[in-house]
């Protein structure tokens, strides 16, 4: 019990004081407010989203009011009756908020079954049900409602007018200055496209002037997000897009938002290589746009060109990148994220992911869920040192990742030196050891296409035992080990190549294991983990090379 409120303390104390107070006046607010039921909008403008219209393209409705959401099936409609089933008792928190954001609206082609969806939320859903009035929820029903029923070009029923009014007005007393991070700019992106369809500026005006005063916080000066997630990085950039392109529709053109679009775009360029991007942190490659379709569509209708450059450093990201012909690798050299926001953030301190030959080698383990405590708890293990390509000293994790979305005791990471070939970077999350962590990343070596030194290095004299992992990219396969003199070599193949891992120690210990990879929420496949273990009583480096060879 003593142990827990340390942990509850460790994670409160980095939270923003207004972060704690907005979490207590949220949930008074949320019981004692009621919805404003008499103001009403008299006439409505639609809005268009060309980017969600022609570029995300997921299905989620299927035949029989089946959903698939997190790719997990579900039928909402009740034995026997028209009316559906919005709470479904064996879904996911998360799968019900997706059923409750409406972005199924755009498969509908019938105009009369977007309205009977909408009619039957309204008529069945009651004001305050927990997860359909979660202030991100209507924020992302809010804009599917407005932008689907605008793409039919006729008269929004009154009823479904009023519902969003009161949503909108709803949402403007709720907005989630508690989380901050991507879940406020989604509220202020609902007031703005919400503000325009109703032609109420005062919804208009305040999601503007929030949106300009966060975007100068959560946008870093190398143009990514301050979570330092690539995936909400991606979403974000959408966001801004869809309400730059909706405030043109009225010629309102706000320089300071292109502006951070234009950041934003060269930040993407720079770490995805067409629609791969690494997965860092909490990310996956089924919820948002593709990068070669975000960076297609600025290039289209804004006229931006990013020019892609083959090696360099997000400094404030924290992520070194190189890029060429041949070799493409991404380096997590940054910290977790902003203290009082690490929600999205895993144990994945100089962390990396690499691809020879354009196929991918070492990758990130992704992102399978974020419910924690579920039959198996793969929300922890999928959030764990073990599962990133690092270094755990004493079978023990260096930050304090617990539960879903928390984060209790953590460390610093810094970077030492770089040039375009190589990042040199440290972790100090195992201090209460007495042990920073170093890795160099160099690609510049004649025997090899990536050399990693991870030097563990002793503040105090001390004994640890380490463990390195490597997770192999599904499509790469074990062959033999073998243990020489000086050095130890795995030898690993794809169908078009062989891939020579080559350890500079013949004293540890190298075992090969499964790990799994997901790419996709609820959905995960096995792979190549490969560990190497030993035992340090003074500083030292473990050299690993990387080689691949054509077949």
């Amino acid at each position: 019990m003593l142990s827990l409120l340390f942990r509850y303390f460790n994670t409160i104390k980095y939270l923003k004081l207004s972060q704690i107070f907005f979490r207590i006046y949220k949930k008074i607010n949320f019981l004692y407010s009621a919805p404003n039921f008499s103001a009403l909008a008299i006439s409505t403008n639609p809005i268009k989203n060309t980017l969600r219209t022609n570029y995300f393209h997921f299905k989620f409705f299927e035949k029989d009011y089946t959903f698939t959401f997190l790719n997990t099936p579900l039928s909402v409609k009740y034995n026997d009756t028209n009316q559906l089933n919005w709470f479904p008792s064996q879904a996911s928190q998360l799968w019900i908020y997706n059923l409750h954001y409406f972005d199924y609206l755009f498969e509908f082609n019938s105009y009369d079954t977007k309205i009977n969806f909408i009619t039957d939320w309204i008529n069945n859903v009651p004001y305050k049900a927990k997860d359909a009035w979660h202030p991100y929820t209507v924020s992302l029903r809010i804009c599917n409602w407005i932008w689907s029923l605008s793409e039919n070009q006729k008269t929004v029923p009154k009823n479904i007018i009023t519902s969003i009014y009161q949503q909108s007005h709803f949402l403007s007393y709720h907005l989630e200055f508690d989380v901050l991070g991507n879940h406020l700019i989604e509220n202020c992106k609902a007031l703005i496209i919400g503000g325009l369809f109703l032609e109420e500026n005062k919804f208009l005006n305040k999601g503007l002037k929030l949106l300009n005063k966060q975007l100068k916080e959560q946008i870093l000066e190398d143009g990514g997000h301050y979570e330092r997630t690539p995936m909400y990085h991606i979403i974000i950039l959408a966001d801004l897009i869809s309400i730059y392109d909706a405030l043109s529709q009225f010629k309102k053109n706000p320089p300071w938002l292109l502006n951070v679009i234009n950041k934003m775009g060269n930040w993407l360029q720079q770490i995805s290589d067409a629609d791969y991007f690494p997965l860092f942190n909490d990310s996956s490659f089924d919820i948002t746009y593709s990068p070669q379709k975000i960076l297609l569509y600025l290039k289209e209708h804004y006229g931006f060109n990013f020019k892609n450059n083959v090696s360099g450093l997000l400094k404030q990201s924290g992520i070194f990148y190189f890029n060429n012909e041949f070799t493409k690798l991404w380096f997590d050299c940054g910290d977790l994220g902003p203290d009082f926001l690490l929600a999205h953030a895993h144990n994945d301190s100089l962390n990396f992911e690499l691809s020879l030959n354009n196929e991918m080698i070492i990758t990130d383990s992704g992102t399978y869920d974020y419910e924690s405590g579920q039959s198996l708890n793969w929300r922890p293990f999928f959030r764990s040192s073990k599962s990133h390509n690092v270094v755990t000293i004493d079978n023990e994790e260096p930050n304090d990742i617990w539960g879903s979305f928390r984060v209790a005791n953590r460390g610093r990471t810094s970077i030492l030196s770089y040039n375009k070939n190589s990042c040199l970077a440290s972790h100090n999350s195992y201090k209460s050891k007495h042990i920073i962590l170093n890795r160099k990343i160099d690609l510049n070596c004649s025997q090899s296409d990536l050399l990693i030194d991870d030097n563990i290095h002793f503040l105090k004299k001390t004994k640890v035992h380490f463990e390195s992992n490597f997770h192999f990219h599904p499509n790469v396969k074990f062959k033999y080990i073998q243990k020489l003199k000086t050095h130890q070599i795995v030898v690993l193949e794809t169908n078009k190549q062989t891939i020579e891992l080559i350890y500079h120690e013949i004293n540890d210990i190298i075992n090969i294991n499964e790990s799994y990879y997901s790419t996709k929420f609820m959905k995960k496949v096995k792979r190549v983990n490969l560990t190497i273990s030993g035992v340090r009583n003074n500083s030292c480096n473990n050299i690993t090379e990387f080689k691949g060879i054509l077949k």
